[in-house]
């Protein structure tokens, strides 16, 4: 029997977890965890002006901070 075969499937409470744990990103595919890479290029500059607007915004209504992972 093969590893695959034998390891436990992870759940969603697994990802969440294991994410806050190391900081990195996953995906959760049939049970088995997969490293996602940074975004960046134009996802990240996109990321970057949506939350530089809502940010904009909610210094200006008082509304609170924005942050951005």
């Amino acid at each position: 029997m093969s590893e695959r075969q034998t390891r436990a499937k992870l759940t969603g409470e697994d990802l969440l977890d294991i994410q806050a744990q190391t900081g990195k990103r996953y995906e959760l595919i049939d049970g088995e965890l997969i490293e996602m890479p940074p975004t960046g290029g134009l996802h990240g500059r996109i990321e970057f002006k949506i939350a530089f607007l809502i940010g904009q915004y909610a210094e200006q209504c008082g509304l609170g901070q924005v942050a951005v992972g």
